[in-house]
């Protein structure tokens, strides 16, 4: 909340010469407010499963207890944490109400964590790691408990773990399956908004794709053909990866400490892009 306050100040200059000056400073002001009393108050993940009638009793209903929470929460950060789970402790829903949020997440604060958000939040701020073959036993341990969900994944960071969890859930494929160890990732579009670290790429990709035009005039021209080919701009660029050992250098900025690789990559080398 942003509020301008009058202060009205007297100054003394010039041998007991009084000056009055009328200054306006613009001061944030943090209200602190407390919730209703004699009611549960609970909170905790925004990763939720709601059934449909405890949907449209939040979307419909008029009791005040549902009116006053909406109209507590218009005014507050990250509502989906808490929202939901008071008015459901509070509603004729609340035997519904399981303390589980029934999935599993790979948590390693100490590697990468800075909690950079303590001064907006009361929380670190900070996201799961992605899985890797080395988290398999955490994975496994979950077939006892009542979980469906698990995150976070990415081809980029471990292929290997994603077809493991496949395999696991249902069987293995055959090693002569075209393409299980490798996959494609757009790294550019040209409808992309660029940052700097998109925008040193995108000069490697129209270098890239004068050397290809270059290479495919050469082509035209052996078969005696009166075309000309020349680029004109980079609508998309792919890149094909296979497996997770590293058969290539690659150049990069923003090293993400939290998953040991470098968010923006410019330049490749070696038998595998």
């Amino acid at each position: 909340m942003l509020q301008l306050i009058c202060i009205f100040i007297t100054l003394h200059i010039n041998f007991n010469r009084k000056l009055n000056l009328l200054i306006f400073l613009p001061i944030k002001l943090i209200l602190l407010r407390a919730l209703s009393t004699g009611i549960p108050v609970d909170g905790g993940s925004d990763w939720l499963c709601l059934n449909r009638d405890f949907v449209e009793y939040v979307v419909n209903s008029q009791d005040q207890l549902v009116k006053g929470l909406k109209k507590f929460y218009s005014y507050s950060l990250l509502p989906a944490e808490s929202f939901f789970h008071i008015v459901l402790l509070n509603s004729r829903f609340c035997q519904s109400f399981t303390d589980n949020d029934l999935h599993v997440t790979n948590w390693k604060r100490k590697l990468g964590c800075k909690c950079q958000y303590k001064h907006i939040v009361d929380w670190c701020g900070c996201s799961p790691n992605d899985f890797i073959l080395g988290d398999w036993l955490k994975l496994e341990a979950s077939s006892s408990r009542n979980l469906f969900f698990a995150r976070k994944f990415e081809p980029v960071i471990s292929h290997a773990i994603i077809n493991q969890v496949d395999a696991w859930l249902y069987t293995p494929y055959y090693s002569s399956t075209s393409g299980l160890e490798s996959y494609w990732e757009n790294r550019y579009h040209h409808k992309d908004k660029l940052d700097g670290g998109n925008a040193a790429a995108l000069t490697l990709y129209h270098a890239g794709a004068r050397l290809g035009t270059r290479a495919l005039a050469q082509l035209v021209n052996a078969e005696n053909s009166k075309c000309n080919v020349y680029a004109t701009s980079v609508l998309q660029v792919h890149s094909y990866h296979l497996g997770d050992t590293v058969k290539n250098l690659e150049v990069g900025s923003e090293f993400d400490v939290k998953e040991q690789v470098s968010s923006q990559l410019g330049w490749s080398s070696g038998s595998q892009q």
